[in-house]
């Protein structure tokens, strides 16, 4: 999983994924190529179930 897949799973900005993947409590990643970094699926899932909570926009 990409910053990419990871922005649209979480609904966020870029900026906002490259911020919580430096957090301590992220897990590390897989690999990283040369167009980024990419973690396990399962790793990033695990992560939000535990750590994510989604901020609600009020309109």
């Amino acid at each position: 999983m990409a910053t990419g897949e990871i922005t649209k799973r979480l609904g966020v900005s870029r900026q906002r994924v490259q911020q919580l993947t430096h957090r301590d409590d992220f897990p590390a990643p897989y690999d990283e190529l040369s167009l980024g970094r990419i973690w396990l699926a399962s790793d990033v899932e695990l992560w939000i179930r535990q750590h994510w909570r989604p901020r609600f926009v009020r309109h």
